[in-house]
C-alpha cells in the first residue's frame, strides 16, 4: 500500500482498484493531518453518499479511541503502521485525539456533495440570489412538481395555439407521440445541468443553442433535400438504369426493378411519393445499398460487358447519392427536432423551477449548479472564496470517479485558491478508480479522474500513486478478474487495467460458471378449454425461472453442506448472511425470490420504491382511506380481510347479504350478538373510535394508537412466514416514519397524506423503498450492482450474466462534455435509430464508447465483490445480443484456466478447502474478571424531586364523592387563567376552546356554570386581576429550586408582582357554602403554600411575599399566615 500517499505534505492522487483499502488510506490521510495539530474544522472531506460519510467518521473514530487506551508499545506499533514518528510528542497527541474531536465545538467535516453545496449557500444565501431559509426538496415531491409543470405546460399550449411552446409541442407530437415527447422532456429536465452550462451567459439561451444547431448541422432553412436529389444529371442515371434493366433478357427482377424505375422518370413532378419509390428499389430496409443479382449467361449475352458494368457504376452512385439524400432529410428533420425540444424543454424547465422556487425549495441539482455560480460568479466569488479560505486549508475527495462535470467546476475555483496561496501549508488528497465508474445516469464522467490529476500535477505538483493489491479477494477471485480483463476484447474498454494481487495469497477461494439456462419449447397447447374462474391460465416455465431454481438449489447445497469459509482468520460454516445475489437490473428478480420462497430460504429483496406496494402498508392505507370515506366498501372489506381482524370469505359474505346502508353501516347490526373476538365485534369496537380520533388527533399520534390498540405489528408478524417477519415490522414502523416526514413533521391532514402517498407510488425513482430490517436470521441480500457498489461478501451470485443491453436509447438527451472544456460540446435530442443522421451518429457513437466501459466496469464491480466464491448464472435472452462480455465470450476467456465437472459446471479453485478441522470452537471463560476500583463505590445519585401536590389535585382528594369534581376543577382553573391574559375570549369560543383541549362535549351542561363563576371571580377581584392595579401578573407559574438534598418542584395558580410585595394567589374550586367551612379547608394547605413562599423568596429576596387562597364558590379569598424568617418545612416529613 503507497502509505506515503497519506503524509500530510504530499498532494496526492490515488488511483485504488476494489478492496485495495482505499477508506483505510483516506482515514489514515486525516489521521496524519490531525497528528500534525491541524485544526479539524479546517479539514474537508467529500464523498458521494451519507452511507459512505458515517463509515468515513466511524473508521476514524474506531481508530483515534483504539489510540487512547492502547499502551505505549502497541501505540508505536500503530504509529509506525502509519509511518508517524512516535516521539513523545506524537504519542501524547494520538492519545488526545479522541478526545479532542469528540469534545471539539467545530467538528471534522465528512460529508457529501450535496450537503457540502447545501451549507455553502445557506451560509452566502444573498450572494447566491437564494431565499434564506430555503429547503431542499423532500422525496416524492419532485415527481409531484413535474407532473403539476407538465400539467401547466399543457394548458399553457391549449390556450395559445399560436405561441412558439405549441408549435414547438406540434412538432415533437408527430415526431415522437405523446409519450415519447413526455420522455423526451422529461429527459431534458434530467440534464438541467447540462443546459445550463452549454447556455451559461446567454440571455437567450433558446435562440443561441438553435444558432449552435444550424451551425452544426449546416442546414439552412431554405433547404429541400428531395427536390434538390432529382436534378436532370441524376434523371438521366434513373432513364439510363431504366433501359439497361428493361433491355435485359432476364424476365423476372431486373425487369420489375427497371419498370420501377421507368414510372419515376416518366413524371414530370417529384416528390416525397417518387422518392420514397427510388428508395424501395435502390435501397433495403437498413439503408444499404441493394445489391444486384450477378448476370446469368443469357443475361450476359444479351448485355455487352461495358453495358453490365455501366449498369452496376450508375446503380451505386445514384443509391450513394440516395443515402446522402436520405442523412440531409433526417439531419433537416433532426434540426426542427432538436429547436422545438429546445423551445419546449425551456419552457418546462421554466415552470418546475418556477413551481419549486414558490415553495422555497431546491433539489440537488439546484445546489450543485448554484454552489458553482456562487463560486465562479464575477461579483461575489472573490468574497466568497476568501471567507471560505479562513477555514477550508484540507480537502479530501473520495470516489472522485462519480464527480459529474458540475461537481468538478465548483471544485476548481477552491482548488484554485489552494494553488495561489503560498503562505499556508494546504493540501488537496482525491481517491477514485475509473473501473468503477458506473453512474452515468447520474451525469458521473470517470474521465474527471485523470484531467483532475493532470491539474494537480501541473498546479499543485501532486504525485500520483496506484493500488492494485486487495485485501479482500482470494487468489481465485483475482486470477479471474485478471484472465477477463486483460483478454484483448477488453482492451477498448479498459484499456489501463493493470493485474491485479492480493494479500491473501493462503486463502481458498472457487469460481464456478453455471452452464447458461435456455427457455424451454413452448407448451402443447390443451385439447380442451379452461373454465378462467376456476383454473388460472399457465404461465410457460421461462429461462430466468430456471436459472432462479437453480441459484437456490445451490445456495441450499451451500448451507446443507456445511461448506466453510475463512473470515478474520476463523474458520467457520457459512450462513445465509455470508450470500449476495446481485443483478444488473431488477427485471427479474421476482423469478429469484419465488425460487428462494420456494426452498424456504431467508433474503431481503432488492424493489426499488417499492414500500408503498407491499401489503401490508396497503392494508394500512385502505384503513386509512376508510377512517375519512366510510362508503368505501372495498376498503373495508380489505380492513376487514386484513390480519387487522382475519376475517374469513363467510364473514364478508355475511355482511354483503345485510341490508340497508353501506357495509361500514351495516357492521353495527352485522357484529350483533358476536362475541367479543370475533372479528365484525372487534372492527365495530375499533373503527367506530378510530373515525372519531381521526378527527382530534395528528396523524402520527392516529397511527401510533391504532398499532397500540389493535396490536398491529404482532398481527402481521403472526400472519406472515418466518423469514418476511422483520421485514413486515420494519416496514410498518417506516410508514410511521413518513408521517412525520411527510411536509417536515407538520401534522398534515389525513387527505394531504394519502394524496402524497399516492403521488409517491407512481414516482418510480423517489418513491420510498423497503427499510433494511434488523435480521436475526441474517437473510440472502438481493441487490443490483449499483447498490452493491462498496460492500463485498464471502459468497456473491452473480444472476444476469450477459444479459446487458447497454444501448443508448431513443428520445432521450444525448450529451457530449469533454472533461477539460468548460460547457458541452453538443446537446442533442436522440432520434430513433431509422431517423439518425451522420452528424447525431458520431455524437452517439461516443457515447456509445461510454456506455461500452461503463458495462465493462458493472461487470468489474460485480466480481470484485466476493471474497471467497463466485457463482455466475446467466439465462437464454430472447433477443440475441452481441455485446462483448455476454456469457459465451467470457466462457471462452475463462475455460483454459479452469475445468468442467460431471454437471458441465465451469470451476477454479485456489488454496486449500478447510476442513472440519480447521473450525475454531468458541471459548467459554469461566474465570471471574475483577471489576476496576472505581466501580467498587456506590454511584451518588442525582436528589429525588419533591413534586408539590397541585391544588387542581387536592380538590378531587377532598370531593372525591362530588360528581364530576375534578373536571370541575381543571374547568374552572382553565377558565381563570383564560380570562386573566391578554386576549379577549367570548363565551362561545371559550367553550368550544376548552371542549376540544379537554376532550369533551361543547354543550356539557356545567361548562355554562362554570364560566360563569370564572367571571364572577375575575369582576370581584380586580385588584388582583385588572392589569392597571399591579406591575406584572404570572399564570400557571412553574418553580423549581433545591432544598438541601432535595429538588422541589409545584406550579403556582398565579403571582402578582406589586410595588412593595409579591402576591401568591391559589385557587380553590371546593363547592363550599360558607367561610367558615373554607377557612377549615384552608388548614390542609398551609404546607404546601409554604413551599411555593420559599420558592418565591429566591426569586424577590428583597419583596415580602403574601400568600392566599382564593375558593370561587363563594368569591372568598383567605390569606395564609406566614411566619417571616421560618424556615424551609421538613420535607423528608411528606414523602
Amino acid at each position: 500500500m503507497p502509505i506515503r500517499a497519506a503524509c500530510p505534505d504530499n498532494n496526492a492522487t490515488v488511483f485504488a482498484s476494489a478492496g485495495t483499502g482505499k477508506t483505510w488510506l483516506l482515514v489514515t490521510r486525516l489521521l496524519r493531518l490531525l497528528l500534525e495539530d491541524v485544526r479539524p474544522d479546517s479539514i474537508l472531506a467529500i464523498t458521494f453518499t451519507k452511507k459512505a460519510a458515517a463509515e468515513m467518521q466511524l473508521r476514524l473514530f474506531q481508530r483515534l479511541r483504539e489510540w487512547a487506551v492502547c499502551d505505549d508499545e502497541m501505540l508505536k506499533e500503530k504509529l509506525g503502521e502509519i509511518e508517524c514518528p512516535s516521539s513523545a510528542k506524537y504519542l501524547a497527541r494520538a492519545r488526545s485525539l479522541y478526545e479532542k474531536l469528540l469534545l471539539s465545538p467545530q467538528p471534522l467535516r465528512t460529508t457529501t456533495f450535496h450537503a457540502f453545496c447545501n451549507d455553502l449557500l445557506k451560509r452566502f444565501p444573498l450572494e447566491a440570489n437564494l431565499p434564506p431559509g430555503f429547503e431542499v426538496i423532500e422525496q416524492g415531491q419532485e415527481y409531484e412538481y413535474r407532473q403539476l409543470a407538465w400539467s401547466t405546460l399543457m394548458a399553457d399550449a391549449g390556450e395559445n395555439p399560436d405561441s412558439s411552446l405549441a408549435s414547438a409541442l406540434d412538432v415533437l407530437f408527430t415526431h415522437c407521440g405523446l409519450h415519447n415527447t413526455r420522455m423526451s422532456l422529461e429527459s431534458f429536465l434530467q440534464h438541467r445541468s447540462d443546459w445550463w452550462a452549454w447556455t451559461e451567459k446567454e440571455q437567450q439561451p433558446v435562440d443561441w443553442a438553435t444558432q449552435q444547431l444550424q451551425s452544426y448541422f449546416s442546414i439552412e432553412a431554405s433547404l429541400d433535400p428531395i427536390a434538390d436529389f432529382f436534378t436532370p444529371g441524376r434523371m438521366d442515371k434513373i432513364r439510363l438504369i431504366t433501359d439497361l434493366l428493361r433491355h435485359s433478357s432476364q424476365p423476372s427482377e431486373k425487369k420489375k426493378l427497371g419498370d420501377g424505375l421507368l414510372q419515376i422518370a416518366e413524371n414530370k413532378i417529384f416528390g416525397e411519393k417518387e422518392f420514397s419509390a427510388l428508395r424501395e428499389i435502390l435501397l433495403t430496409k437498413n439503408n444499404t445499398i441493394r445489391k444486384l443479382r450477378k448476370a446469368s449467361k443469357k443475361t450476359a449475352a444479351s448485355m455487352d460487358e461495358n453495358s453490365i458494368v455501366t449498369l452496376e457504376e450508375n446503380w451505386q452512385h445514384l443509391a450513394e447519392d440516395l443515402i446522402t439524400t436520405i442523412d440531409l432529410i433526417n439531419r433537416k428533420n433532426n434540426f426542427q427536432l432538436n429547436c422545438a425540444w429546445y423551445e419546449a424543454g425551456a419552457c418546462f424547465l421554466r415552470l418546475y423551477q418556477a413551481i419549486k422556487s414558490q415553495h422555497r425549495q431546491l433539489d440537488f441539482s439546484d445546489l450543485e449548479w448554484q454552489a458553482y455560480r456562487l463560486l465562479n460568479s464575477q461579483d461575489d466569488a472573490l468574497w466568497v472564496q476568501y471567507k471560505l479560505d479562513q477555514k477550508l486549508e484540507h480537502m479530501l475527495i473520495d470516489e472522485f470517479q462519480d464527480t459529474n462535470p458540475t461537481q468538478w467546476r465548483l471544485l476548481l475555483p477552491l482548488l484554485e485558491e489552494f494553488a495561489a496561496s503560498n503562505e499556508k501549508k494546504r493540501s488537496v488528497f482525491i481517491v477514485g478508480d475509473e473501473k468503477q465508474s458506473i453512474y452515468a445516469f447520474r451525469r458521473a464522467n470517470p474521465e474527471l479522474q485523470i484531467t483532475a490529476d493532470q491539474w494537480l500535477r501541473n498546479k499543485l505538483h501532486s504525485q500520483q500513486f496506484t493500488m492494485a493489491t486487495s485485501w479482500r479477494s482470494a487468489p481465485a477471485i483475482m486470477d479471474v478478474v485478471n484472465q477477463i480483463f486483460t483478454d484483448e476484447k477488453f482492451a477498448e474498454s479498459l484499456p489501463d487495467f493493470k493485474k491485479h494481487s492480493t494479500h491473501k495469497n493462503e486463502l481458498w477461494g472457487r469460481v464456478e460458471l453455471l452452464p447458461k439456462y435456455e427457455n424451454p419449447d413452448a407448451p402443447t397447447p390443451p385439447e380442451s378449454f379452461r373454465n378462467p374462474l376456476k383454473e388460472p391460465r399457465g404461465e410457460p416455465e421461462s429461462a430466468h425461472d430456471i436459472k432462479a431454481s437453480a441459484i437456490a438449489t445451490r445456495i441450499t447445497e451451500l448451507i446443507d453442506d456445511g461448506t466453510l469459509i475463512t473470515e478474520s482468520g476463523i474458520t467457520r460454516p457459512v450462513q445465509y448472511g455470508d450470500i449476495k445475489i446481485l443483478l444488473r437490473k431488477r427485471t427479474h428478480v421476482k423469478s429469484i425470490e419465488l425460487a428462494l420462497q420456494a426452498r424456504n430460504i431467508p433474503y431481503q429483496g432488492s424493489s426499488k420504491g417499492s414500500l408503498l406496494k407491499t401489503q401490508e402498508i396497503s392494508d394500512l392505507i385502505s384503513l386509512l382511506t376508510l377512517l375519512q370515506t366510510p362508503q368505501d366498501n372495498l376498503a373495508l372489506a380489505r380492513v376487514l380481510r386484513s390480519p387487522f381482524f382475519s376475517a374469513s370469505d363467510e364473514d364478508l359474505i355475511e355482511l354483503a347479504m345485510q341490508s340497508g346502508g353501506n357495509w361500514f353501516e351495516r357492521l353495527p347490526k352485522a357484529a350483533a350478538g358476536k362475541p367479543d373476538e370475533h372479528p365484525f365485534a372487534r372492527a365495530e369496537k375499533y373503527l367506530q373510535r378510530w373515525q372519531q380520533d381521526s378527527a382530534l388527533l395528528p396523524l402520527h399520534d392516529l397511527l401510533s394508537k391504532i398499532y397500540f390498540e389493535a396490536d398491529i405489528l404482532s398481527r402481521y408478524q403472526l400472519a406472515a412466514p418466518v423469514w418476511q417477519r422483520q421485514q413486515i415490522r420494519a416496514n410498518l414502523k417506516r410508514l410511521i416514519s413518513l408521517a412525520l416526514e411527510i411536509d417536515s413533521g407538520r401534522y398534515p391532514s389525513m387527505n394531504h397524506f394519502l394524496l402524497r402517498l399516492e403521488a409517491l407510488k407512481q414516482a418510480d425513482n423517489d418513491a420510498p423503498s423497503e427499510p433494511t430490517p434488523d435480521h436475526k436470521q441474517n437473510p440472502v441480500e438481493i441487490l443490483t450492482i449499483h447498490s452493491a457498489k462498496g460492500l463485498e461478501a464471502p459468497v456473491i451470485f452473480l444472476a444476469d450474466f450477459g444479459q446487458e443491453n447497454n444501448k443508448s436509447s431513443a428520445w432521450e438527451a444525448l450529451i457530449d462534455w469533454p472533461a477539460n472544456t468548460a460547457r458541452p460540446k453538443h446537446f442533442l435530442l436522440q432520434p430513433a435509430t431509422k431517423e439518425l443522421d451522420g452528424k447525431t451518429r458520431k455524437v452517439q457513437q461516443r457515447w456509445q464508447q461510454k456506455l461500452d466501459r461503463e458495462k465493462a466496469n458493472l461487470l468489474y464491480v460485480a466480481l470484485t465483490r466476493a471474497q471467497q466464491m463466485l457463482i455466475i448464472s446467466a439465462s437464454e435472452s430472447k433477443k440475441k445480443s452481441s455485446q462483448t462480455n455476454s456469457y459465451d465470450e467470457i466462457k471462452t476467456i475463462l475455460e483454459p484456466i479452469g475445468s468442467y465437472n460431471q454437471d458441465n459446471i465451469w470451476i477454479y479453485e485456489t488454496g486449500s478447502k478447510p476442513t472440519p478441522a480447521d473450525l475454531v470452537k468458541p471459548v467459554i471463560k469461566t474465570e471471574r474478571s475483577t471489576a476496576p476500583t472505581a466501580l467498587r463505590y456506590p454511584l451518588e445519585l442525582s436528589p429525588p424531586i419533591f413534586e408539590i401536590a397541585p391544588s387542581r389535585m387536592d380538590d378531587q382528594q377532598h370531593e372525591a364523592g362530588e360528581h364530576d369534581g375534578r373536571l370541575r376543577g381543571i374547568a374552572i382553573h382553565y377558565f381563570l387563567e383564560k380570562l386573566s391574559g391578554a386576549t379577549a375570549w367570548t363565551d362561545e369560543a371559550l367553550c368550544y376552546q376548552i371542549a376540544a383541549d379537554l376532550n369533551i362535549e361543547n354543550d356539557h351542561p356545567d361548562l355554562g356554570a362554570w364560566l360563569a363563576e370564572a367571571r364572577s371571580v375575575i369582576q370581584s377581584f380586580p385588584d388582583i386581576f385588572d392589569a392597571g392595579n399591579f406591575e406584572t401578573a404570572w399564570n400557571e407559574l412553574p418553580i423549581l429550586y433545591r432544598y438541601k438534598t432535595r429538588q422541589v418542584y409545584g406550579i403556582i395558580d398565579r403571582v402578582v408582582s406589586y410595588p412593595d410585595h409579591v402576591l401568591l394567589i391559589d385557587y380553590k374550586t371546593h363547592t363550599v357554602s360558607s367561610q367558615h367551612e373554607a377557612r377549615k379547608i384552608s388548614a390542609g394547605y398551609q404546607q404546601q403554600v409554604e413551599y411555593y413562599v420559599q420558592g418565591l423568596k429566591q426569586l424577590w429576596p428583597d419583596k415580602d411575599i403574601q400568600a392566599k387562597l382564593l375558593f370561587t364558590a363563594i368569591q372568598y379569598l383567605h390569606p395564609v399566615a406566614i411566619e417571616n424568617g421560618s424556615e424551609n418545612p421538613d420535607i423528608t416529613e411528606t414523602i
